[in-house]
């Protein structure tokens, strides 16, 4: 079947209309969806699964009297994947795939080498899965230009299952839905053709720059070698000099494949949701070590406040942030400072970026030049600090593309700081981080005139988490801290031992900055003492350090390795202490354990079908205990609401979500 353009598909949805509105069953729609996928992407095959939430299974009815089900219950294979991530996949080596199985992802028994399926969810409602695939027998791979065909299909294919299955639910808009299908499509084709032509250039490019680059290495080696060998000076000069031009050539070579690399990057766009204090906080890690090898004072401020999901342009956004962070490490002696800020401003709704360097400086009289291509802060900056000038021309263009403008401010001498603001996609409007319970915590901190740098950084953290900047207070020594402050934060050349020892007995949290990487040894501390590094990104232990509020102990309880790691992905970013249990026995076993030990789980997230012992025998069990002890209920929420019909057993729980759960749903009761 020959591949739909998508003018192809404006009249092939007239035609599809009629043959659905004739259709004399089910199967008969279902066939003509399928034909529809299979066109759309060059596939052999298809297959659309509804999801019937009532029997927790997928079923495909086809023409010629198949009906295949999924039940879900079994928790194998890469579908059982989509159904509960809820996220697009692509596999063009599917057999290799450890998540496969293929009794449940191969049922028509297809030697197939190549499938992609994406999860058809409308508001929020998982419908069903759309999947394409390839038998060995074609020579086709997936990609990502097919995810976002189906995705622009997948409005038409849930109206569709609607129709099928729930009319009630159809919202009778079918033109206007084809209509988006068809623009969204012509736009993928018109992004595709673009990026073909550009890239047909860019490889030519490529190859006669490389062409020329290659011989330049080796007359460059040749020289080198006969350097060593003559003796004669004038003829060391022009060696010298011939040297001289071979290494240009090869820089400006490298120069032009960067810029091509560019190219090739600035017309990807990679909108990816990310959780934004970890996406950005990972980018200065990794400068962590080298920092600290010029013993430079890296101030890492990531907003608290931040919202925690946000969607950004991941490759440009990344690229920008290590080109900044790059320069400003190269450029910046030993023993100074860098600072680089993350801030979030929900007035405009904007993010707002910099990093700032007490380094070299640019002349102003250089700044304007110094966002153009092969342009850098002097003559003589390649030649005592090596690149090529490509990085912030390249680094002004991406945050232009992501809709800022790149600022610099700068003196000579004294330093830099490049800015952008740029605006923000919000998935997740809930703050990164909530605001302490106890606003009036007293927090000292231990330090002296050398450590004011990273001593504001956390001053200023602890502020943004809650804490009244009244309540935060410096110090010269241990022993001059007031005797009523429970937390204390210490730089490590302040450490007096034997005061922290006396400290520590008396129950004070006591937080040490380390100095001097991997110089402290955490296991030889006592339990109410912690340590961070003041090269490295601090928040989350600050937070921990600062907030009072007790963490939940939370139990996870499923034999589903998928269903696990999703919660605790959830979870990770709340401050909790998880456990988990593979079996309904050990799940018991650990909750009573808890209870006779007098540190009883909060909350647990229980999942019926499991082995030894179901969920619903396993909270029997533990609500008899607590009656027989006189004990408080556990916070009970059976992650398998599908599957639990009687209206007794539902009542043991607090709550019952049905899978695919939603985020919402695990949280919200965290702190129930």
């Amino acid at each position: 079947m020959e591949k739909f353009s998508s003018k192809q598909l404006q009249s092939e949805f007239i035609a599809i209309s009629k043959k659905i509105d004739a259709a004399s069953n089910n199967r008969e729609i279902n066939t003509i969806l399928q034909n529809l996928v299979i066109s759309s992407l060059d596939a052999e095959f298809s297959s659309i699964w509804f999801y019937d939430e009532s029997q927790f299974i997928l079923k495909r009815e086809r023409e010629e009297g198949d009906v295949r089900e999924i039940d879900l219950s079994q928790k194998k294979g890469i579908i059982y994947k989509c159904f509960m991530t809820q996220k697009s996949s692509v596999y063009n080596y599917l057999a290799s795939d450890k998540e496969y199985v293929a009794s449940i992802d191969n049922p028509d028994t297809i030697k197939i080498k190549s499938k992609i399926m994406l999860p058809l969810v409308d508001n929020g409602t998982f419908v069903g899965i759309v999947t394409a695939y390839n038998s060995i027998n074609k020579n086709k791979k997936f990609n990502k230009e097919d995810i976002k065909i189906l995705e622009a299909l997948s409005p038409y294919l849930i109206e569709a299952l609607y129709k099928i299955y729930i009319p009630e639910k159809t919202n009778k808009q079918t033109k206007q839905i084809e209509s988006q299908a068809v623009d969204s499509i012509q736009k993928i084709e018109e992004l595709a053709e673009r990026k073909d032509n550009a890239d047909d250039i860019l490889t030519f490019v490529s190859s006669f720059v490389h062409d020329i680059r290659t011989p330049a290495n080796t007359l460059y080696g040749f020289l080198d070698l006969l350097e060593d060998q003559i003796e004669d000076k004038r003829l060391k000069s022009y060696l010298s000099n011939a040297k001289e031009s071979a290494a240009f050539i090869n820089e400006m070579t490298t120069s032009v494949l960067d810029l091509v690399s560019n190219h090739k990057e600035s017309a990807q766009s990679l909108l990816e949701e990310v959780d934004t204090v970890k996406f950005f906080s990972s980018i200065a890690k990794s400068f962590s070590s080298n920092m600290y090898s010029k013993h430079i004072s890296f101030n890492i401020y990531i907003d608290p406040l931040l919202p925690k999901t946000i969607e950004i342009d991941t490759l440009k956004m990344k690229r920008v942030v290590l080109n900044l962070l790059g320069n400003a490490y190269k450029f910046t002696p030993n023993n100074k400072t860098i600072e680089y800020v993350v801030r979030y401003i929900p007035s405009s709704n904007k993010i707002a970026i910099s990093v700032e360097d007490t380094g070299i400086g640019i002349a102003k009289a250089k700044q304007k030049d110094i966002f153009e291509a092969f342009k850098q802060a002097s003559d003589t900056t390649a030649l005592n600090y090596g690149g090529t000038g490509l990085g912030l021309f390249i680094s002004a263009q991406y945050v232009e593309k992501m809709g800022g403008k790149l600022h610099l401010s700068s003196v000579v001498d004294e330093g830099s700081k490049f800015s952008f603001e740029l605006p923000l996609k919000i998935v997740d409007k809930e703050s990164s981080f909530n605001l302490v319970e106890n606003k009036t915590t007293q927090v000292a901190i231990v330090m002296d005139k050398k450590n004011s740098f990273s001593a504001n950084n956390i001053a200023r953290y602890i502020a943004r988490m809650g804490i009244n900047k009244e309540s935060i207070k410096p110090y010269k020594d241990v022993t001059s801290v007031d005797g009523s402050i429970e937390h204390i934060i210490v730089f490590q050349n302040k450490i007096d031992y034997v005061e922290l020892h006396k400290i520590t007995k008396n129950h004070k949290k006591v937080l040490i900055v380390e100095e001097e990487m991997f110089s402290i040894e955490q296991d030889a501390l006592c339990e109410t003492c912690d340590v961070i590094s003041k090269y490295e990104y601090i928040a989350d232990e600050l937070y921990e350090f600062v907030n009072t509020q007790k963490k939940p102990k939370v139990l996870v309880a499923d034999d589903d390795e998928i269903s696990v790691l999703l919660i605790q992905n959830i979870l990770e970013d709340e401050f909790c202490e998880v456990f988990v249990a593979r079996n309904g026995k050990e799940a018991l076993d650990l909750i009573i354990e808890s209870h006779k030990n007098n540190t009883p789980f909060s909350l647990v997230y229980i999942d019926n079908e499991m082995p030894m012992m179901n969920g619903i025998e396993v909270i029997k069990k533990v609500r008899e205990y607590e009656v027989d002890n006189n004990l408080a209920g556990i916070y009970a929420v059976s992650t398998s609401g599908n599957a639990i019909h009687d209206e007794q057993d539902r009542d043991l729980f607090n709550l019952v979500v049905g899978k695919p759960f939603k985020k919402d749903d695990i949280k919200k009761v965290l702190y129930h």
